[in-house]
C-alpha cells in the first residue's frame, strides 16, 4: 500500500468514525501519514476528494449536506 493509499483510508476512517474521538485519530493518522510522505497540498485535497468518493459522499451530496446544516 502507498502512502498516498494508506492516507485515503485514514480520511474514509475518520469520515465514517462512529465517534468524534475516533474521527479524530484517523484523522491525526492521516496527518502523520501525509507529512511523512511529503505529500502536497494537491495531494492531500485529491485524496479528501478520493476518501469522499469511496464513503459514497459526491460534490452533489457536499453540497445537499452543508445546506441542511445551515438551516
Amino acid at each position: 500500500m502507498t502512502n498516498y493509499e494508506a492516507l485515503v483510508v485514514a480520511l474514509a476512517l475518520a469520515i465514517t468514525a462512529p465517534n468524534d474521538a475516533m474521527a479524530q485519530q484517523c484523522a491525526t493518522m492521516g496527518e502523520e501519514i501525509a507529512r511523512m510522505g511529503n505529500m502536497d497540498m494537491d495531494e492531500v485535497e485529491r485524496a479528501k476528494a478520493d476518501a469522499l468518493q469511496q464513503v459514497g459522499i459526491t460534490a452533489d451530496n457536499r453540497i445537499s449536506i452543508q445546506e441542511d446544516e445551515g438551516e
